[in-house]
């Protein structure tokens, strides 16, 4: 019976000894109610709440809930292809179109929005778009048309620009095969050989699919023939 009282004491002791020091401690600490993107990347952390802080182990809400598909939100950079001065151009699907904007380095828009198909609404709703820039100020978007209004469902498609977005000939289409499985190009500024690299992907049979390899000067003209990579040799120890 004496055990027990002690074993009763000693967690109520504790207990309070936890509730004293919580207490105190409270004016060092922030609760919140709400978090943002814009809290976390402030590092402010101003409008999240804190749970379950007295049974051993700190609860927060789920930070971030989509509430727009990313390909279709207009204010999220997410296709962006910087330069290495940190001048930057990103690309975006809205209306059945992709449409292009160049930045400064600050952040600070460039260009107006540029319509980048030159057949209007030929992206669909699930159109997506990738970009690639050289340090000159030159710089190549590719998508794929996947609205089925048109007789090119499925077909990929790139652009040249050069200094502000001054557009260098016209639309090129990239794949030479069917592109059945809808999938999207993307886009490499390679300084080795100061062309653009575009790759994708296309399936050659129903369950088997090949990475194809592009590659277009900055004029848009295609160099020599597509073709796969190739395996690196492996070396046994």
């Amino acid at each position: 019976m004496k055990k027990n009282i002690f074993e009763i004491l000693s967690k109520s002791i504790l207990l309070t000894l936890f509730i004293a020091q919580f207490s105190f401690s409270q004016n060092n600490f922030k609760t919140w109610t709400q978090t943002t993107v814009s809290d976390f990347s402030a590092n402010k952390l101003s409008d999240l709440i804190i749970t379950n802080v007295t049974d051993g182990e700190v609860q927060l809400p789920r930070c971030l809930i989509k509430k727009v598909e990313d390909h279709i939100d207009d204010s999220l950079f997410r296709f962006v292809a910087k330069d290495g001065a940190g001048n930057f151009v990103r690309t975006w699907t809205q209306g059945n179109n992709i449409f292009v904007k160049k930045y400064s380095a600050e952040w600070k828009e460039v260009t107006k929005s540029v319509q980048v198909n030159e057949i209007n609404g030929v992206t669909g709703d699930l159109g997506e778009s990738r970009a690639a820039i050289f340090d000159d100020g030159t710089y190549i978007v590719v998508w794929s048309n996947l609205a089925s209004i048109i007789g090119q469902y499925g077909d990929m498609y790139g652009q040249i620009y050069k200094d502000d977005s001054i557009k260098v000939g016209s639309n090129f289409k990239i794949n030479e095969k069917y592109n059945s499985s809808a999938c999207h190009p993307v886009a490499l500024a390679n300084d080795s050989d100061n062309n653009f690299w575009i790759l994708y992907n296309l399936n050659v049979t129903p369950d088997a699919h090949k990475i194809y390899i592009q590659k277009r000067d900055k004029s848009g003209a295609k160099i020599g023939e597509t073709f796969f990579p190739k395996p690196s040799k492996q070396h046994s120890i």
